[in-house]
Order: C-alpha cells, then structure tokens, then sequence
C-alpha cells in the first residue's frame, strides 16, 4: 500500500515555494490548475490518496482589500475555500493545517496567546479570522500564525531593496512592530508539526 500523501494549497507562493524544499513529495496546486474557490475542482481530485491538506494559499492584497473587488475576493479566498477545504478533511478524515495572519489582531496586545479574541480592524484581517474559525471546526488541524512573510517572492524586504536600489526613498508607515517570518524557517516549522504530530 502507497503512503498517503500530503496536498498543498498555493504551492507557487512564497510559502508553498519554501514547502517544495522540504516536502518533496506533496502535490503542489496552485490557482492555475485547482481554483480553490470552485466547487467543481474538489470533486475532480481522488482524496483517497492524501491524509493531509496545508492551506497556504491566501488573498494579501491588505489595501486592496478595503475596496468593493477586493473585498469579494478576500472573502471569496480567506474565508469561503477555507470552508470548502475544511468539508474535504472532515469528509475524508485528513489533517488540516492553515496558516493565519497577526492582522486577525488589533494590534493593541505586546503580546498574544493563543487564547485571545479575534478583534480585526480590517477587511484583510476579518477575512483570516473567518478562515481561522471554520479551520477550527476540522476534527485534526493545525492553525500556524505568521506575521510579515519573507521568501522567494514579493514582500516587504524586497520591495524596499528594489527601491534602494533605484536609488528611491519610499515613505513607509513608522507605527508598526512585526517579527519577519521567514518561509524556510516556517516550511520546516510545518515539516515538523506534520511529523510530531
């Protein structure tokens, strides 16, 4: 009998790039090929063959968000196709992991447990918290907060090298504290989550 294997969720973001080096034998999808969003993607995969599914996949867009597109979007991404994700690991018994976001906060705690309310200022932040809730409700899960995501891929860090480089000064807002996350270290965090069980 085959090992079961696992099935990863934005496997062309910075995180699922990261995943790629150290679970090489998942199955990567991306939008392109597995629309999280559409019903119809769900009943075309075997799910016989999986026991595990990582949700990496996300709308970031923390701006766009707050306008009438980007909030359909965010909604339709961060909290419904969590949803439709969450019926297939129960449906099938596998493990479910979801990474969340620092934006489900309000920023107002030094420090957060994983017991504190949800309070989201924003749209971005509202949607991640839905997803978080319906991940909850997944009989095995795992739900990973992560804040200022740094990997192969757009992110802050390379936006602003980009900029220097350009010889660009770029106004930037001065009133927020992050702890960068970087996806290597975080695809490794998952590798062993998923081992340790």
């Amino acid at each position: 009998m085959n090992e079961k294997k696992i099935f990863v969720v934005g496997g062309n973001g910075q995180l699922g790039r990261a995943l790629r080096k150290v679970i090489s034998d998942a199955k990567f999808v991306d939008i392109d090929d597995f629309d999280m969003t559409d019903d119809s993607y769900y009943e075309k995969e075997d799910w016989s063959g999986y026991d595990t599914i990582i949700n990496v996949a996300a709308y970031t867009a923390v701006d766009t968000a707050e306008t009438k597109e980007g909030r359909i979007s965010a909604w339709k991404i961060n909290a419904d196709a969590v949803a439709k994700l969450v019926r297939i690991a129960n449906k099938h018994d596998l493990t479910f992991v979801h990474i969340s976001s620092e934006y489900v906060f309000d920023g107002t705690n030094k420090i957060h447990n994983e017991d504190e309310p949800y309070s989201p200022l924003g749209v971005y932040g509202q949607t991640k918290a839905a997803g978080d809730i319906v991940a909850s409700t997944t009989n095995k899960h795992y739900i990973i907060r992560t804040s200022w995501v740094i990997g192969d891929g757009n992110n802050f860090v390379k936006t602003m090298a980009s900029l220097a480089k350009k010889g660009i000064k770029p106004k930037v807002v001065d009133d927020q504290i992050g702890r960068p996350t970087f996806t290597d270290d975080l695809a490794e965090a998952i590798k062993s989550i998923l081992s340790s069980k």
